[in-house]
């Protein structure tokens, strides 16, 4: 079972010690989640299995070439029916007589959706992602009393998700939405973590969004 743990205010490069966030402020605190839970594959319902194309399509059952032959000389008769019954039709319309009006043979109109509101669309979403719509955040960041006491994590946690530095500039910069996060001082350049603006699945089976994620085996908290 996770235990909680104070969030650290100072995060070093474990390699070269320089550091990488000296605030609490730089910190993006985060609900835990409800664990491997998270991480368990979904069974999918039988019913919805795509069958290929090749087990569908083939001979009818109960039919044999000896069938197949005699069905032939029939539906070489239907057809010739058919074409029949089509050039009776096209002499009628060429003679005067009216046909079915354009009304009575059109399709009836596909039936309307209901027009959905933002709001119930909201309400469909998670709650992370309806924050992010409506453009608040979460009620629990608003005043330094319920920061101090959400500014938490757990022991299954993996990696600390910090807001966007001034020293990421040259990661980000590229136009890339995704990347590794290497630490600054050059002489080190060791790899602590990876950034992604879609977000990330923390290890404690939380989404934080945008994620910028330095690992805690990277890194010394202080």
């Amino acid at each position: 079972m996770s235990t909680r743990r104070p969030q650290p205010t100072n995060l070093r490069c474990r390699l070269c010690t320089r550091t990488l966030i000296s605030q609490a402020a730089d910190l993006v605190p985060h609900t835990p989640g409800p664990g491997q839970v998270a991480f368990e594959p979904r069974k999918r319902d039988p019913r919805w299995a795509v069958v290929p194309l090749t087990q569908r399509a083939g001979p009818r059952p109960g039919t044999g070439p000896a069938e197949e032959a005699s069905s032939a000389p029939e539906d070489k008769e239907k057809e010739k029916e058919g074409d029949d019954e089509e050039k009776q039709e096209r002499s009628g319309t060429a003679d005067g007589q009216e046909g079915p009006s354009s009304s009575s043979s059109a399709p009836p109109p596909p039936p309307t959706r209901p027009i959905q509101t933002a709001a119930s669309l909201t309400s469909r979403l998670p709650p992370h992602l309806a924050a992010l719509r409506l453009g608040s955040s979460s009620p629990s960041f608003t005043t330094p009393a319920t920061l101090a006491g959400e500014r938490t994590t757990t022991t299954a946690c993996s990696s600390h998700f910090v807001e966007p530095q001034p020293w990421m500039s040259a990661l980000l910069d590229g136009g890339e939405t995704r990347g590794r996060i290497v630490c600054p001082n050059g002489r080190c350049a060791g790899k602590l973590g990876s950034w992604d603006w879609a977000g990330a699945q923390c290890a404690c089976g939380a989404w934080v969004t945008p994620a910028f994620a330095l690992h805690a085996s990277r890194v010394d908290a202080v």
